[in-house]
């Protein structure tokens, strides 16, 4: 089911509340991320993370945390990286459930493709987005808005709750709280987001990383 926010953002109400909590707890943090509460990651058992960018775009650290168990994705790599610089993000989808971020759908705009949009959609086996019990959340960007912030929470290794704000102030909470907070990983203050990658296991999303310009 949908709840229609009054900034335009498709947001459940559930989701709200507590957000600005885990907000300022990242905030707080000394370190611009939390890349996982001692876990060292091992980059080479990551199949996109450790592939090349092109000269322009930039990653950002990984937020979360993965093993070589994990489900990697990654729109960059996959496709994006050879369309330079003529492609962007246009929304995003978020399912989830009163437990964990479940996946991620996204979608990207191209004229230079036919057709001009197209979508990746990223959700762990078992996990049907059509299920009564699964949430969506739905951010689309208007021509020239940027992503801002992007906050999270993350319990057991999974995502619990996602926090974003655009350039022109809309803002969305997604998800339910719980677990640990995660700092801003936008790593400049207004970003044209090129793709998103990360990770899955069995519970849910547990890691995400952004490419941007």
């Amino acid at each position: 089911f949908f709840f229609q926010a009054e900034d335009g953002i498709r947001d459940a109400q559930e989701s709200r509340g507590l957000g600005d909590v885990y907000k300022r707890q990242a905030l707080a943090m000394k370190k611009k991320y939390i890349v996982a509460e001692g876990v060292k990651l091992d980059y080479n058992i990551h199949p996109f993370y450790r592939m090349k960018c092109d000269g322009i775009t930039k990653r950002s650290e990984i937020a979360g945390k993965f093993d070589k168990n994990s489900n990697f994705f990654d729109d960059y790599q996959e496709k994006l990286k050879s369309m330079f610089l003529t492609s962007h993000l246009k929304s995003l989808t978020f399912y989830y459930n009163k437990s964990f971020i479940l996946g991620i759908e996204t979608a990207y705009w191209n004229p230079a493709e036919t057709p001009p949009e197209f979508s990746y959609k990223h959700v762990i086996d078992g996990h049907s987005t059509e299920n009564k019990e699964v949430i969506s959340s739905v951010i689309v960007l208007e021509y020239g808005e940027l992503l801002e912030e992007m906050f999270a929470a993350i319990k057991d290794g999974t995502f619990t709750w996602i926090h974003l704000k655009t350039s022109r102030g809309r803002k969305s909470n997604i998800g339910f709280f719980g677990g640990s907070p995660i700092s801003n990983f936008i790593p400049v203050g207004l970003c044209s987001i090129r793709g998103i990658g990360g990770s899955m296991n069995n519970k849910g999303v547990q890691s995400l990383y952004l490419y941007y310009s």
